[in-house]
C-alpha cells in the first residue's frame, strides 16, 4: 500500500471514530442528499435530512443532535432563524450550545461576520462548498467538543515550531520561511495531524491578512502556497530522511496535514511516518 493510501486510511479511521456515535441534522433543499451521503461515508452514526426550516425545528424538538448544518435560504423558515431558535434554548431537545455550521450563497464578509458574531454560528461557509469540505468543517467542530482522550504519540522532531515567536527550526537552527509559509505551518502544527481543508487554511492564513473575501481561484492559491512550503522544507530539512517528505501531506478529500515524525524521533529512519 502506498504512503498516501496509508495516510488516507489513518485519517478515515480517526474520522470514523469521531463520527461513530454522532447525530447530524442537515437543512438543505438542493444538495442535501450529497451531504448526507458524504457524512454517512465518513462514518456518521445518524444523519437526518430536512428541506424546510419548519421540519428542522420539528426534528430539533424531538431529537438531540451533536451537530447541525444549515443552508440559509430554504423553503419556509430560513437557516439563521433556525439558528436563533437553537441558541434561544427553548423547547428543543438539541442543546443551545450545539455546534451549528451555516453555509450560503450569501457569503460576503459582512454576511459571514453577522452569521458568526451576531447570530452565533460556529462556522460560516460560503457556497459553493463541496460535501467533502463540509465534512472537514464538521470534523473540526466535533474534535473541539469531544472529551479529551489519551493522544497517540505525535512529534515533528527534529523540526520545531515556536508558535508565539513564529520561528521554525531544525535541530535548533532556524530555517527561512515566508510569512505565509510560517502561517500555514503554524496552523497545521496546531492540528497535530488532523487535516485542514483549503478553505479552512484560507480562513486562517489569508482572511484578515490582506484579504477579506474568498476569490474564485482561492483553492489554486492555497495549493501553490503548499507547494512552495513543501519545497522550502525539503530544501532546508535535509536531516529528515527522504521517506518522510513531503512533510505536509495531502489527505484525499480532507485537505492537508503535517506528517507525524514520531517514528523518526524513535530512531526509525525507514518508515513512511503518518499524520496522527
Amino acid at each position: 500500500m502506498s504512503a498516501a493510501a496509508t495516510l488516507d486510511r489513518e485519517v478515515a479511521a480517526r474520522t470514523g471514530e469521531l463520527f461513530a456515535d454522532a447525530r447530524a441534522l442537515v437543512l438543505e433543499d438542493e444538495i442535501g442528499e450529497e451531504i448526507r451521503d458524504a457524512l454517512d461515508a465518513a462514518g456518521f452514526g445518524t444523519v437526518d435530512l430536512v428541506t424546510t426550516g419548519e421540519d428542522a425545528i420539528e426534528r430539533l424538538a424531538a431529537t438531540t443532535y451533536d451537530v447541525v448544518l444549515l443552508d440559509r435560504i430554504n423553503p419556509g423558515l430560513e437557516g439563521l432563524e433556525v439558528l436563533d431558535r437553537i441558541r434561544a434554548g427553548e423547547g428543543l431537545a438539541t442543546p443551545a450550545d450545539t455546534p451549528v455550521l451555516v453555509y450560503s450563497l450569501l457569503g460576503g464578509e459582512d454576511q459571514r461576520i453577522h452569521g458568526l458574531l451576531a447570530r452565533g454560528a460556529d462556522d460560516y461557509i460560503p457556497k459553493p462548498a463541496s460535501p467533502e469540505e463540509l465534512v472537514a468543517r464538521v470534523a473540526a467542530q466535533l474534535r473541539g467538543r469531544k472529551p479529551a482522550k489519551a493522544k497517540e504519540e505525535w512529534s515533528i522532531y527534529p523540526l520545531a515550531i515556536d508558535e508565539q515567536a513564529r520561528v521554525v527550526s531544525i535541530h535548533g537552527e532556524p530555517i527561512a520561511l515566508t510569512t505565509r509559509e510560517t502561517d500555514i505551518l503554524v496552523e497545521l502544527h496546531r492540528e497535530q495531524g488532523n487535516p485542514l481543508s483549503q478553505s479552512m487554511l484560507w480562513d486562517r492564513c489569508w482572511i484578515g491578512k490582506g484579504w477579506s473575501h474568498i476569490p474564485e481561484e482561492y483553492a489554486n492559491t492555497v495549493d501553490q502556497a503548499i507547494k512552495r512550503l513543501r519545497r522550502s522544507l525539503k530544501k532546508q530539512c535535509g536531516a529528515i530522511p527522504e521517506a518522510y517528505h513531503p512533510l505536509v501531506v495531502n489527505i484525499w478529500s480532507q485537505g492537508f496535514a503535517l506528517r507525524n515524525l514520531a517514528n523518526l524521533a524513535a530512531g526509525d529512519e525507514t518508515a513512511d511516518g503518518g499524520v496522527g
